[in-house]
């Protein structure tokens, strides 16, 4: 029991050292994401002055503008956020990203749909305070998935179980 302690506790550090720098990077990432998504939608119906090429249609411009964020988003996790943990399956990660993004925008739209149509919220701060709540709640379920599902390493890519000669190296940097 003595020799699992230190091993454990070296072991949970770890976990939420690599828990902390993957949910901060996620975060930069969404933020990020978040500025692309509403730049290009920007520039595809406003422009730089002119009009954009979708002035007018503001919802193929959204859709647009969403995959281009998306797209960005993947790629930066992939390569950023989770690359030690991607799969050599590019894929069925893609497919998995894709899914588990599309319920994190379900879960946002089902916040602002039981705020207006369940609540009666008409006023836009209440409205937006709903769309707050919901970014928020699919973006912890983004993130919970992504870890659990999409970027994962196959069991051949796991670290090794410690052996005696770690755990005494642990115990002696203890």
């Amino acid at each position: 029991m003595t020799r699992l302690l230190p091993w454990l506790r070296v072991r949970l550090r770890a976990w939420w050292d690599l828990f902390a720098a993957q949910f901060a990077k996620f975060g930069v990432i969404g933020t990020i994401g978040i500025f692309i998504d509403l730049g290009a939608y920007w520039l595809l119906t406003a422009g730089l002055g002119d009009g954009g090429v979708l002035a007018g249609r503001e919802k193929i411009a959204s859709v647009l503008a969403t995959g281009i964020a998306t797209a960005v988003s993947w790629i930066a996790n992939r390569y950023w956020t989770f690359r030690d943990h991607r799969s050599a399956r590019v894929p069925r990660e893609l497919f998995l990203f894709l899914v588990f993004n599309g319920v994190g925008a379900l879960i946002t739209v089902g916040c602002v749909v039981v705020a207006v149509d369940v609540l009666g919220i008409t006023d836009p701060m209440g409205q937006n305070v709903a769309r707050l709540f919901g970014i928020g709640v699919g973006t912890i379920f983004r993130f919970w998935t992504y870890r659990q599902f999409v970027f994962v390493r196959e069991l051949s890519d796991l670290p090794p179980v410690p052996t005696e000669e770690t755990l005494r190296d642990t115990n002696s940097r203890a």
